[in-house]
This record gives C-alpha cells, sequence and structure tokens, in this order.
C-alpha cells in the first residue's frame, strides 16, 4: 500500500489535485482509499451529530455507502487494510510526517516527491501521468499486475 499526501493552504488546490489523481490511479486498476483530514464531519443538528455528541462512536450506512466516525484516530494503514486500498491518497495532514506532494510554499514536515504551482493546479496545467508515475516509483510499482515490490 502507498500512502500520499496532497499538503497546501486553503483554497490552493488540494481537492482538485487529490480528484485529478483518485481518477488517474482507479483507471490503472488501482483501489484508492482518500482520506481527508479535518476536525469535522457531520452536520450540526442531524440525526447522526446528535447521537455523536450524545457520546456515541457512530455508523452512517447508505444505500451506496458506509460512514464511520470513531472517538479514537485509526492509522492511515489501519484504514488502508479495512478497505483493502492499494493507494491511500491523504488530504491534508502538512505536520505528519509522510510522502507528500505539495501546493504553493507551505512548510510541511516529510519527504516532497514534488512543489505544485497553485495556479497551475487550480487552472488544471497539472501532469497527472507524471505525478502518479513519481508516486509508484516510490514501492517500485509493477503496473502491468499492480504488484507493490518492496
Amino acid at each position: 500500500m502507498i500512502v500520499i499526501a496532497v499538503s497546501g493552504y486553503s483554497n490552493s488546490g488540494k481537492t482538485t489535485l487529490v480528484e485529478m489523481l483518485i481518477k488517474e490511479f482507479l483507471s490503472m486498476g488501482f483501489k484508492v482509499l482518500a482520506v481527508k483530514h479535518g476536525k469535522k464531519f457531520d452536520v450540526e443538528g442531524k440525526d447522526s451529530w446528535r447521537m455523536w455528541n450524545a457520546g456515541a462512536e457512530v455508523a452512517m450506512i447508505g444505500e451506496e455507502f458506509t460512514a464511520l466516525m470513531l472517538r479514537r484516530e485509526l492509522s492511515l494503514d489501519e484504514l488502508g487494510k479495512i478497505v483493502k486500498a492499494d493507494i491511500v491518497i491523504v488530504e491534508g495532514f502538512k505536520s505528519k510526517n509522510l510522502r507528500k506532494i505539495v501546493i504553493g510554499n507551505v512548510p510541511c514536515e516529510g519527504e516532497v516527491i514534488e512543489r505544485l504551482n497553485e495556479r497551475d493546479v487550480v487552472e488544471g496545467r497539472v501532469d497527472v501521468k507524471e505525478l502518479v508515475r513519481k508516486i509508484l516509483d516510490i514501492r517500485k510499482v509493477n503496473i502491468s499486475n499492480h504488484s507493490l515490490e518492496e
């Protein structure tokens, strides 16, 4: 499993880039888990919000999704194993020691694979195939059968 973070300031194009990466990896047959780093998830006043604020851990199950809110942090490896992901793309986590694609001049921890210009990302002028190649080179991925070699 490969974990890669996309970090940058607010409104720098992080979600836009994450969407592009997800689409590219899925087109190659990889199973992708996207993780958003944040503090709020639910909508105030809704049933699940009320259950959470009453003190429970909450699972929301819909026809096409399941969401789980726990009162503890799972590691990215634990999350990736739960959904059996090949690629975990994290939006945020500037201060976590992860391999990253960084948008703009935001200071961050971890190995920077690529630093992109905000305007290029927002306007869609990013070579996503080249970024994906760099990400896959981290673990020497055999693209023909998606095996991750050490």
